[in-house]
């Protein structure tokens, strides 16, 4: 666990990095600076605020000591429509290059950073036209440690205009960590994501199903005809029910290769 002399050290560098944030809105309109409205919003996030009028009486109601944390008047400390003006308008591409740069930077480097997991998730309330083919959402592709939780990397993208296969193959190579392994879904087993994990100098750990179906008869084959050399058999009693999760390692080699 980090210290809060650390913590506090890594607030001042992310803070450095949203200075860099391209700040969208016209000389007149740019007070607060649009770094401290973001820092707003992301302590806010952390606490579990998620909408504008939350996030603005947040601001609100801590204003004296957000001032003094700032160096700013009162006044000066975001308000509502403000928060709502920079959530709607922010480049979000700038901001998303900004905190992958620092997230590698101030945790790629950790000890706990060696399984790394790349998965989708899609933001249901951006869900349009759910019920025809001009069916669209937006989604964010992450890169993140399995043992700590930390993300580390983060595209964005429309469903209709990109997709995770090729998200994920973009962090591969955007990502400059090395002797790494990467884990997947069925999804990512493909032989360019393969590829590029390889030649970034990390291993990879990848679910095979029907998708290779080739890949998966001859790994069905393998775990048919020998026997495993390890097990490992996990309970898990959460969410009200009892599940059993088994686990097999199979040693040998399985010709064939990824489409």
């Amino acid at each position: 666990m980090r210290s809060d002399r650390q913590l506090f050290k890594d607030m001042l560098s992310l803070i450095e990095k949203l200075k860099q944030v391209k700040d969208f809105r016209k000389d007149q309109g740019k007070r607060p600076p649009l770094w401290i409205v973001l820092v707003v919003i992301i302590l806010g996030t952390m606490l579990g605020y998620s909408g504008y009028r939350e996030l603005g009486e947040l601001a609100k109601n801590n204003r004296h000591r957000l001032s003094k944390e700032f160096n700013i008047i009162p006044e000066r400390v975001p308000s509502y429509s403000t928060i709502r003006r920079v959530m709607m308008g922010v480049d979000w591409q700038s901001l998303l290059k900004m905190f992958n740069e620092w997230a590698l930077q101030e945790y790629g480097q950790r000890d706990d950073i060696n399984w790394l997991g790349m998965d989708g998730k899609s933001l249901k309330n951006t869900l349009k036209n759910p019920n025809n083919e001009q069916q669209n959402f937006i989604m964010f592709v992450s890169l993140f440690s399995q043992e700590s939780g930390l993300v580390l990397h983060l595209k964005r993208i429309e469903n209709k205009k990109g997709s995770e296969i090729n998200e994920g193959q973009a962090i591969i190579e955007d990502c400059s960590l090395q002797n790494k392994v990467f884990t997947g879904d069925a999804l990512h087993c493909q032989k360019k994501t393969i590829s590029l994990i390889a030649k970034s100098k990390n291993d990879y750990v990848i679910t095979v199903k029907g998708n290779q179906k080739n890949l998966d008869q001859r790994i069905q084959d393998l775990s048919n005809s020998s026997k495993p050399e390890s097990c490992f058999l996990e309970q898990d009693n959460s969410h009200g029910r009892k599940i059993s999760r088994e686990a097999q390692l199979f040693v040998g080699w399985v010709s064939g290769s990824v489409t």
